[in-house]
């Protein structure tokens, strides 16, 4: 699983146990899955999704481009 940390000007959330995060890059759409290796991404305007473990899937608005993901070891930083 990822620990997945979200933090915007609204405050941080943390998901422990996310399977899979889903977000759109200037690049397209990418997904980051456990094991990913060790990446930096830019994000543009529209949704993330994180599915966690129980198969709940949460979903995070981006408003404008700028945004940020970072991940390592199983963990990934969201910069909004």
């Amino acid at each position: 699983m990822i620990k997945c940390t979200i933090i915007s000007p609204e405050g941080e959330k943390i998901y422990e146990d996310a399977a899979a995060i889903s977000f759109r890059s200037p690049k397209g759409r990418a997904d980051v899955l456990p094991g990913h290796c060790e990446a930096f991404f830019g994000l543009t305007a529209g949704e993330i999704k994180i599915r966690r473990g129980d198969g709940e899937v949460i979903r995070e608005k981006i408003d404008r481009d700028g945004g940020l993901l970072f991940v390592k070891n199983d963990n990934a930083v969201i910069v909004l």
